[in-house]
């Protein structure tokens, strides 16, 4: 094994940063249009790559998987010989027995294309907490990430009493819209503030169901409706015929 196949990350078994040898790892980049223009990567694509890799302590001989995300607004910087990932590696160690679950709900593909690099970090983590079955953590960052689409909008108003009006005078949204957000960000507080209790599978469901919506509605749609209107063809123009000028 080389000196460069070897680095230090965290052991679980130790309970400390050791030499690991790396047994396997593979990077992939991904490539996503920003969803508005007068977003924080003011319109540039957004690069993002992922760095998995499953290392063996030098110590114990424990296994452990590493997913890493690395994102950037121009490819200039991400095509660089160093990974240069988010702050926050996480480190799994693998089980003796390895078994693959399925994922509560799945991020949505779209999620990357947010013009906010705080939301697409969110995104990472409210649905790993909702996966691990972390519950109140996965409200929490629900709460957040709506908060921060408003912000986005109309500023930093310093509590939710003034945020939300502006916010549904400024964007026009309808009343069904104004309900939903409350509704996620009164959840949200219960999270912080008190314990919360989801009834059943459909109702944790319905939670996230309705914060993609109000994302998706508020990021994404838009640009699909401009592809869409710049994608219609011009009416064509057909010439006048020549009015008849002879007496009768």
């Amino acid at each position: 094994m080389n000196n460069s196949d070897i680095t230090r990350l965290y052991c679980n078994r130790c309970n400390i940063d050791t030499n690991h040898g790396f047994l396997w790892t593979t990077i992939k980049t991904e490539e996503y249009e920003s969803a508005r223009d007068d977003s924080d990567w003011d319109g540039n694509p957004v690069y993002t790559r992922t760095r998995y890799s499953v290392a063996s302590c030098l110590g114990c001989n424990s296994l452990q998987f590493a997913h890493e995300e690395e994102h950037n607004f121009h490819r200039s910087k991400l095509i660089t010989e160093e990974f240069d990932p988010h702050p926050i590696e996480i480190h799994y160690q693998i089980p003796r027995t390895l078994q693959v679950q399925r994922p509560a709900r799945e991020k949505p593909d779209w999620w990357p294309r947010l013009p906010d690099k705080e939301m697409v970090i969110f995104g990472h983590e409210i649905y790993g907490a909702l996966h691990n079955n972390f519950l109140t953590l996965a409200l929490m960052g629900v709460r957040r990430v709506i908060e921060k689409m408003m912000i986005h909008s109309v500023g930093d108003k310093g509590s939710f009493i003034k945020l939300i009006p502006e916010f549904v005078e400024r964007e026009n949204i309808g009343t069904r819209q104004e309900e939903g957000i409350r509704a996620l960000v009164d959840l949200g507080n219960a999270a912080t503030h008190r314990q919360v209790e989801m009834q059943n599978q459909y109702q944790s469901e319905e939670v996230f169901t309705l914060m993609e919506t109000l994302l998706f509605h508020h990021y994404i749609l838009p640009k699909h409706i401009s592809n869409i209107e710049n994608s219609i063809p011009l009416r064509e123009k057909k010439p006048r015929p020549p009015k008849n000028t002879e007496k009768r």
